[in-house]
């Protein structure tokens, strides 16, 4: 699976709404796996505002 984030001034990992429950659960079990935190999520406008000052990263893992 391929993840977009991004960390935010305070270090926190961002990320935007998943597109169901099962994707969430999902991609929140593979970012404390790799990271061992679990990811901020973010409404879809905050996260195009959040684009002007942060760059998108890409995580690709294989979790279950």
């Amino acid at each position: 699976m391929k993840y977009e984030y991004m960390v935010n001034k305070r270090g926190k990992y961002v990320v935007p709404w998943a597109k169901s429950e099962d994707d969430r659960e999902r991609r929140d079990r593979c970012f404390i796996d790799k990271f061992g935190v679990r990811p901020v999520i973010v409404s879809p406008d905050f996260w195009e505002y959040l684009l002007v000052e942060n760059d998108v990263k890409v995580i690709e893992v294989e979790c279950e």
